[in-house]
């Protein structure tokens, strides 16, 4: 859970909303195992990196866009005014 503070035991949470309103639990560790793959294979991340990736419909994301979040739209650019205090 993230609190807001960087410690050497700190991780990375990647959050992926997908257009649908609701993913089962099978659903959801199919694609995070995906994109971490392409992450390594394709852009070279280590397999050990402290990345986590949270995969959630439409209708799940707003629990998680309530803290602290960084909007990045498809293409890798931040979204203006995306940033959550």
């Amino acid at each position: 859970m993230a609190e807001g503070r960087v410690t050497f035991l700190s991780d990375i949470d990647v959050l992926v909303v997908v257009p649908r309103p609701r993913l089962d639990g099978r659903e959801r560790r199919r694609l995070a195992v995906q994109i971490l793959v392409k992450a390594v294979e394709a852009h070279g991340l280590p397999w050990d990196a402290p990345v986590e990736v949270h995969v959630v419909g439409e209708e799940e994301a707003e629990r998680y866009l309530r803290g602290r979040a960084v909007r990045i739209e498809p293409g890798g650019e931040e979204a203006q005014g995306a940033r959550s205090p």
